[in-house]
């Protein structure tokens, strides 16, 4: 599957990506980890990959 480089990411999308669980995207999300996204409806939420991609990068630095 080709990763996608703009535009915007679900939470199922973003748990395939990082290789966690939705539960543990949750926790990161109340921990202050992770970007909290927005609301595109009551029960969608969204995230920029932008967004996705500086987590990745600071995922990547902290390990070093």
């Amino acid at each position: 599957m080709a990763t996608k480089t703009e535009g915007f990411l679900r939470s199922k999308e973003i748990c395939e990506r990082l290789s966690i669980g939705r539960t543990t995207l949750w926790r990161l999300i109340q921990e202050g980890k992770f970007p909290p996204g927005f609301r595109l409806g009551e029960r969608i939420r969204a995230w920029n990959i932008k967004d996705v991609e500086a987590f990745e990068a600071s995922m990547s630095a902290s390990t070093k």
